[in-house]
């Protein structure tokens, strides 16, 4: 349509004004009237204005409350707007109506209404929302690094400690959100983790260099760069502990830049450098895989 053509090169007012025309004209069929609404939705979200665009998928959703593209459309603003509640709801309807949707994403959004419940200590609410969240996706390795925070509020070290080593078992790459919590708990990791997995073989390297063990990191690295040959940094991290253990300083500053992980989104393909739980561009839970 139109309409799109010019939402997608950002001229956000001809965009609503043609979509507006589509339904006020009488003339429409009532399928194309919802594509309309639909479009108009989006242009609005494009525009910032996200409750004109929640207001607008309302409007269909309420002559046809089975519409599944609504209902996805309003779930992804609502989640913007960190309307979790609201969010919730709507991703229930859609659990009804479909199972072509990301459990990961309905499980986690009660773990923000969770975490909100936390800050107030509302804890019978807080662990209400935890069982709701694991009811729906039972893998989520965010649900239970949040449970451990959980347990870590209510001063129940023992309890935090097997939700954050779930979640590790469901998430090997949560080591790298959970390892600062576990080391303040006397927990260390690193010699534990799966030496099969490129990332925790650079968390290892980077302990060997805090800890100044260049040699050992240099042993340690040689033959994981046999076993794992696309892997550059590994290959960098061998020149960085090089130079290191030669006090090279000028080759380990024009290193150190090279030297970080980078994460891809399964879901929009953005490359970030930090691990998160969720994609700030596509705001999915549990995408982010590490980049080879």
């Amino acid at each position: 349509m139109l309409g799109n053509i010019y939402r997608n090169r950002g001229d956000f007012e001809k965009a609503v004004n043609i979509h507006e025309s589509v339904i006020e004209n009488s003339d429409i069929d009532d399928e194309l009237k919802k594509i309309a609404l639909i479009n108009l939705a989006l242009d609005f979200k494009t525009g910032g204005f996200l409750k004109r665009a929640i207001d607008t998928l309302d409007n269909l959703l309420n002559t046809d409350k089975k519409h599944v593209q609504a209902l996805k459309e309003k779930c992804n603003i609502l989640i913007l707007l960190q309307d979790w509640s609201n969010a919730a709801a709507t991703y229930k309807k859609l659990d009804k109506l479909t199972k072509n949707y990301r459990k990961e994403n309905f499980s986690s959004i009660y773990i923000e209404i969770a975490k909100k419940n936390l800050k107030k200590s509302q804890f019978f609410k807080t662990k209400l929302n935890f069982k709701k969240s694991l009811d729906i996706y039972k893998y989520n390795s965010y649900a239970y690094a949040a449970y451990g925070d959980y347990y870590m509020a209510k001063n129940k070290l023992e309890k935090a400690l097997a939700c954050y080593e779930t979640a590790l078992k469901y998430n090997p790459l949560s080591i790298i959100l959970l390892r600062c919590k576990l080391n303040r708990m006397g927990k260390d990791y690193i010699n534990d983790l799966d030496d099969n997995l490129p990332v925790n073989i650079c968390l290892k390297v980077r302990e060997f260099i805090k800890k100044k063990e260049y040699e050992k990191g240099i042993e340690y690295l040689k033959n994981k760069i046999i076993q794992f040959p696309e892997e550059t940094v590994l290959q960098t991290l061998f020149f960085v502990l090089n130079a290191c253990l030669s006090g090279d300083i000028s080759a380990l500053k024009k290193l150190r830049k090279f030297i970080k992980l980078k994460f891809i989104c399964t879901s929009c393909n953005i490359v970030l450098s930090q691990y998160k739980w969720f994609c700030p561009i596509c705001k999915n839970w549990l995408t982010l895989e590490h980049l080879k």
